[in-house]
């Protein structure tokens, strides 16, 4: 498959775009983040995936804005917490200093280490859907 990156940030952040799929993979360096905030919590996007793997990419530890949102307060969520307990994975990875997950998300998911991890199997176009937004780098190596 072929990822097209175009000169200016274009794109749909509607999950009813995407095709049918299992798992979807929510690729977010920086303030990449930021997208997906509305999408984890709209029920449709559990609705049509049975998994949704919620990537956040940053330099340093300190960068990981939300964190704490997204591994304590969000699965407690009066209305939503017993289904983002069971299907939303949270995946932190730091670039620049250790961490359990250290590393660029793109090499995290191309040698099988996210995955791992996350007790997923290996990525399979025909099951797996993702959503990208991020720096350029990311993008590039993407391709």
């Amino acid at each position: 498959d072929k990822v097209l990156v175009g000169k200016k940030p274009t794109g749909t952040l509607l999950i009813s775009d995407l095709h049918p799929g299992r798992n979807l993979y929510l690729l977010g360096t920086g303030t990449g983040l930021a997208p997906w905030l509305s999408v984890i919590k709209d029920p449709e996007t559990y609705e049509r995936f049975d998994k949704v793997i919620l990537t956040q990419g940053v330099r340093f530890v300190q960068d990981l804005a939300y964190r704490d949102y997204f591994e304590r307060e969000l699965p407690q969520h009066e209305f939503l917490g017993d289904i983002l307990r069971e299907k939303l994975l949270y995946y932190p990875a730091v670039t620049r200093e250790a961490f359990a997950n250290q590393g660029r998300l793109t090499e995290l998911m191309a040698d099988g280490r996210m995955q791992q991890t996350l007790g997923l199997p290996p990525l399979d176009p025909a099951n797996d859907r993702f959503m990208i937004c991020g720096s350029p780098q990311m993008l590039a190596d993407l391709r």
